[in-house]
């Protein structure tokens, strides 16, 4: 018998779980403090969902810790809050497996990173809808399979058919 947890133990857990995906986040982007509020929930979920393999996210990681290239120079230590800039980080993880595998939250944790998500959620997760294309999945080798057995099972009857009639 496995033991239960009671409803308050989970939520501890919880909370626990989501503070060391807060101060992970923190150790996987350099400027996690000068995000804004849903881009800092963003990467939280991510490292919330994936832990350690976000680490293999090095196309993600590089783009958000390399604001540089795109903020003035006066500024190199701020965020940029530039569309294009957001948009090459958001691209990152568009392109990923993990959004077409899971592409209804992913295209909510990608919209958090888009400057605009603040005054716009529904336009900016439309924005990245239109760019998540799903993981398909090939259904036709069951319908292939069915054929199989269906055009092997018929033959077995006519043969059953042909061997009385001798």
């Amino acid at each position: 018998m496995f033991p239960e947890i009671s409803e308050e133990d989970a939520t501890r857990l919880l909370r626990i779980s989501a503070i060391q995906a807060i101060h992970n986040a923190r150790a996987y982007c350099r400027d996690f403090d000068q995000l804004s509020g849903p881009q800092q929930m963003a990467l939280s979920q991510l490292v919330f969902q994936m832990g350690v393999n976000l680490e293999e996210f090095t196309h993600f990681l590089g783009a958000i810790n390399t604001p540089a290239t795109y903020a003035p120079v006066a500024v190199s230590n701020a965020v940029p809050s530039e569309p294009g800039y957001w948009h090459s980080v958001q691209t990152t993880l568009i392109q990923s497996d993990w959004a077409r595998r899971y592409s209804t939250r992913a295209v909510s944790v990608i919209a958090m990173f888009d400057p605009s998500y603040e005054s716009d959620p529904y336009e900016a997760e439309a924005r990245v809808r239109a760019e998540v294309h799903p993981l398909v999945l090939h259904t036709h080798k069951k319908h292939h399979a069915a054929a199989v057995r269906t055009a092997s099972v018929t033959h077995k009857k006519s043969s059953a058919k042909s061997t009385r009639k001798s």
